[in-house]
């Protein structure tokens, strides 16, 4: 916040440096940076698994895009149970700009106790010793209550285009309102 000293920031980005950590500094806001800017693509991700894009599909089109890895793995590994409770506050926090997706269909499947790879079934089953996964019957099942008709035929290009435009809208958003200081720290934090 603009209380916090200039000693105070200093010393935590010392810390962050001492653990081998790229750290930007941003300022105080409802899912900070990163979180704000990943959420917004989470919502597109879900509408996308709503309207029957396969999840294995959407993983490899992030990966092709320059990702690292493929998103619908990304919210398999932070945990459905963190992705349902962020995409709850920062709703609460901005309101429609946080929308898409239902996050209802996220709470489902934490409730049928798919919380990704630390339960071993999350939208994908996750094996030991596996790096191959299956898409989880269970999340199939539930997806079907959740399901949309999409408002036209999206081809993969659109629909890369429709989770990363609303990575990069929420990133200029935070740019104009000042959570981040400059383009080099947008970038930066967003890898």
């Amino acid at each position: 916040t603009e209380k916090t000293s200039d000693d105070t920031t200093a010393t935590a980005v010392a810390v962050g440096l001492r653990q081998g950590k790229v750290v930007i500094a941003v300022r105080d806001s409802p899912g900070f940076y990163t979180t704000r800017i990943l959420t917004t693509m989470v919502f597109e991700l879900v509408r996308l698994l709503q309207e029957g894009t396969d999840p294995k599909r959407l993983d490899k089109l992030a990966k092709q895009f320059g990702f690292p890895v493929g998103i619908v793995t990304l919210i398999d590994e932070i945990g459905l149970d963190v992705i349902a409770h962020i995409m709850t506050e920062l709703t609460e926090a901005f309101g429609e700009r946080f929308s898409g997706g239902s996050v209802d269909l996220v709470r489902d499947l934490v409730r049928a106790g798919f919380l990704g790879r630390k339960t071993g079934k999350g939208i994908f089953i996750y094996e030991k010793n596996s790096k191959n996964r299956s898409v989880n019957p269970g999340y199939v099942k539930i997806l079907k209550k959740y399901g949309v008709k999409p408002e036209k035929s999206f081809s993969d290009d659109d629909k890369i285009l429709r989770m990363v435009s609303r990575f990069v809208n929420e990133t200029v958003l935070c740019l104009e309102n000042k959570i981040i200081r400059n383009i080099l720290e947008g970038n930066v934090g967003a890898v």
